[in-house]
């Protein structure tokens, strides 16, 4: 009997082990150096970029290193089909960041060219800003704009191919919550030229951004992503440079930190320091990897973003957060290796 217990106790020690760590703050790496350069990895979520623990301005050169992404269309038909089985409103809610794009099943537009774009939408106040959206055609930006409290239409003058089927993207990108406020964008119509989508009819399909698996958001990289993310909502001036990385699940940041690597040596780019903004309880990891594969001779900063306040995509849910803990163990090592 005393044996089980000893067993059932060291099994729920290890069990819980990487957990710990990261509770403990072992995954933690904040060292910020002096330096002009920043360096952002690129899938960090929103939230990290609405609450920057800097002056992002006052960087000379910002590099975004992210995945490249592929858009999985079936998977997307499969949720258009789930959604459009619900009953239709008059308005669709944007709840939190997500992807609307006009599902022109019944190819209402006859013409070649988008040439004009009317969007009737309204949002939510939260932190003292409304809520902001992008237009894009496949990865064109076309416009962007921040709503207001009540109904308005809000113009685009564009030039671009009418793509049959998926006529335009939408993207919903500062959703901000808090305990009394939280962001929401409302789409009542879009008009493309004379042509009109609405709710109701069940043409205006709304797709959350972070569903597993989902690149509903048609970005070639999520580090292009998160720069028009900063130049939507921080208006930075500095030089911003995206560096695209294969897709490696073994571990993408070593991965991201060779290709930041080649870029350097690409394009004969020789640093003397940079700070790595990054996410606390992934910090470390980062901060190993870059030091590993870059030169010796450059000093390797780290910046974190812990924001307790905010809904992190570890989540609530202890299980959630401790799967969460034991991948990031299991990486930190071999990273370390």
């Amino acid at each position: 009997m005393i044996k089980k217990l000893y067993i059932l106790s060291f099994s729920i020690i290890i069990a819980s082990f990487p957990l710990f760590l990261m509770k403990s703050g072992l995954f933690i790496y904040e060292k910020p150096v002096n330096s002009k350069i920043l360096l952002i990895e690129g899938w960090l979520p929103s939230f990290t970029l609405d609450k920057l623990p800097f002056d992002i301005k006052k960087y000379d050169t910002i590099f975004i290193v992210g995945i490249k992404q592929k858009t999985n269309w079936e998977n997307i038909e499969k949720e258009i089909n789930r959604i459009n089985a619900e009953p239709a409103s008059e308005e669709l809610w944007l709840p939190t960041e997500g992807f609307l794009f006009i599902d022109d099943k019944n190819q209402k537009i006859s013409e070649d060219t988008i040439k004009t774009i009317k969007i009737i939408a309204k949002g939510t106040l939260a932190k003292g800003q409304f809520a902001h959206f992008y237009i894009s055609v496949k990865d064109s930006i076309l416009g962007q704009t921040f709503v207001k409290a009540d109904y308005d239409t809000f113009c685009f003058t564009v030039n671009v191919p009418a793509l049959k089927g998926k006529l335009l993207n939408l993207y919903f990108d500062n959703d901000v919550l808090t305990q009394t406020e939280d962001i929401n964008l409302v789409v009542k119509e879009i008009i493309i030229n004379n042509t009109s989508y609405s709710a109701t009819e069940s043409e205006l399909v709304y797709l959350k951004a972070y569903q597993e698996d989902h690149n509903f958001r048609l970005f070639d990289s999520n580090a292009r992503e998160t720069e028009q993310y900063l130049k939507n909502t921080k208006k930075v001036n500095s030089q911003i440079i995206t560096i695209d990385t294969l897709f490696y699940k073994r571990n993408k940041t070593l991965a991201s930190a060779k290709a930041f690597r080649s870029y350097l040596e690409k394009h004969s780019i020789h640093l003397n320091s940079l700070n790595i903004y990054s996410l606390d309880f992934h910090s470390k990891r980062t901060h190993i990897a870059y030091k590993k594969i870059l030169d010796p001779k450059i000093q390797i900063g780290s910046i974190i973003n812990s924001c307790p306040d905010c809904t992190s995509e570890r989540g609530n849910n202890l299980l959630k957060q401790y799967w969460y803990s034991l991948e990031e163990f299991i990486s930190l090592v071999v990273t370390w290796l």
